[in-house]
């Protein structure tokens, strides 16, 4: 029932079009895409180019469902990049043909609260699924002062192994391995007291610099200030950034410097 567009290109405009409808719905927009009609086109034909990327798409009298996204065989992941559609069904049915084709693999969704996917995962995911807090900053941040005795800069070469030690997310798709390949990341450090005591991995998503990943050392007593001042460095560099997390003491910072808390939409990560 599901088709995909490499095997069916004669598709292509007619889904780009679709596309380029829902995304520029205000309550169904997705951060990882762009709005621009010309960009979507780009973005879709790259597809035919590049094995990883699959478009899924339901046609009867006209294009009715269309997901986008990274699948990686031989890591079982998949990153879904955006997805639309507003029949239950179909939608449902999209989740049992990952399930039967793509077994066992982790999945990561970033789904508008609009979205009509949101009333579905909850029945479809059987195991919890957990969603962070979106902040948002579209301005310059407040309440900090520059310190000169923090040294923040993009990550330099004698610091990739200092990083890689303190990395958090080593068991995860997205480790520092990856990370420094990818063009799409930018790699913030702090040096304090000649040591790496925090690191910010920030992605490029289009619409938004999401701040993929944060960590600062536990053991230090100025943990907040490390925080503040990478933050600092990374808004003179950065506009419209978007930080999604579960962890109030970072929650609790970025909304002290003046990031606004959103409920546009949720991060779901699950095992199909």
């Amino acid at each position: 029932m599901f088709l995909s567009l490499k095997e069916n290109k004669d598709f292509t405009k007619e889904i780009v079009d679709y596309i380029f409808i829902n995304q520029n719905k205000s309550k169904s927009r997705c951060t990882c895409i762009e709005k621009d009609l010309s960009k979507i086109k780009q973005d879709i034909n790259n597809i035919f180019f590049n094995e990883q990327k699959q478009c899924h798409f339901i046609k009867n009298e006209k294009i009715e469902f269309v997901s986008y996204g990274i699948f990686i065989e031989n890591e079982k992941y998949i990153q879904i990049l955006f997805i639309f559609g507003n029949d239950k069904n179909i939608i449902k049915q999209y989740f049992s043909f990952l399930k039967n084709n793509y077994k066992n693999y982790k999945i990561d969704i970033v789904i508008p609260n609009e979205n009509i996917l949101n009333t579905i995962l909850t029945d479809f995911v059987k195991e919890e699924v957990k969603t962070g807090i979106h902040l948002k900053l579209n301005k310059k941040i407040k309440n900090i002062t520059k310190d000169k005795s923090y040294i923040v800069s993009n990550i330099k070469p004698h610091l990739i192994d200092e990083y890689k030690e303190i990395h958090q997310n080593e068991n995860g798709y997205w480790n520092s391995k990856k990370i420094l390949k990818e063009k799409k990341f930018k790699i913030i450090v702090c040096i304090y007291n000649n040591e790496l005591v925090g690191y910010i991995d920030i992605y490029n998503a289009v619409l938004y610099n999401e701040i993929y990943d944060i960590f600062v050392l536990e053991n230090i007593k100025n943990k907040k200030e490390v925080l503040k001042q990478m933050l600092l460095y990374v808004n003179d560099y950065f506009n419209n950034i978007l930080f999604v997390s579960e962890n109030d003491f970072y929650c609790d910072v970025f909304k002290e410097i003046g990031f606004i808390e959103e409920d546009n939409s949720k991060t779901y990560s699950f095992i199909l």
